[in-house]
């Protein structure tokens, strides 16, 4: 729980959770969460490098896939409670396949009749066209992507609060995204919230101690 003050003046109390924190995170303390936690936000952190890399492998194999594939059971398990308690989800669940991810949540939620849910998707750090074979290797001087004799399978780079605050403005009830470092998810509700500078370091700090 966050709550911060300017100059002696208490703005409300903000209530975050955690509902995953791997890729194949329990499911049950979420729905929990979603149900009885009275929370702002639920955020769901799943990614791993080794999880975004099955990520482009599985997207490789389908393009209809690499986005986590507890997406649709987590969104079915909490999206009702999370509507009736006015929590938003935060989540990286997007992995190697954004769009196709929000869209997967679309679904769910018209599966389950929660008219007018919005969904935000994160767009941005796949990087993948933008590297070849002439690519250097930044930890291993002198040597290029092509001289490791393997395909590239995808390439991403770290996003953090500047590429999803714009999706909290939207006001989406689901947030989604691919590779953004994982303090963000939490820290940009927080800085959304307490309208904090983006040079505020100490209370950017406090917030990703969060």
């Amino acid at each position: 729980m966050m709550q911060d003050g300017d100059q002696g003046t208490r703005r409300r109390n903000m209530r975050m959770g955690s509902g995953a924190g791997f890729s194949s995170d329990r499911l049950g303390p979420a729905v929990d969460l979603a149900e009885k936690g009275a929370l702002d936000w639920l955020v769901f952190e799943t990614i791993g490098e080794r999880t975004l890399a099955f990520g482009h492998r599985d997207r490789r194999l389908d393009p209809e896939r690499g986005y986590n594939p507890q997406l649709g059971a987590r969104m079915r398990a909490v999206l009702g409670h999370c509507r009736e308690n006015r929590t938003r989800i935060m989540t990286n669940m997007g992995v190697a396949n954004v769009e196709r991810a929000a869209e997967v949540v679309v679904d769910v939620a018209r599966e389950l009749g929660l008219d007018g849910l919005r969904v935000a998707a994160v767009l941005g750090d796949e990087v993948t066209d933008q590297l070849d074979g002439t690519t250097p290797l930044i930890d291993a001087e002198g040597l290029t992507i092509g001289d490791v004799g393997r395909a590239l399978v995808g390439a991403n780079a770290y996003l953090g609060i500047d590429a999803i605050l714009p999706a909290i403005e939207t006001e989406a009830d689901v947030v989604i995204t691919g590779r953004v470092a994982d303090p963000s998810l939490f820290l940009a509700p927080i800085v959304a919230e307490y309208g904090w500078a983006r040079d505020d370091w100490r209370r950017l700090g406090q917030g990703t101690m969060v």
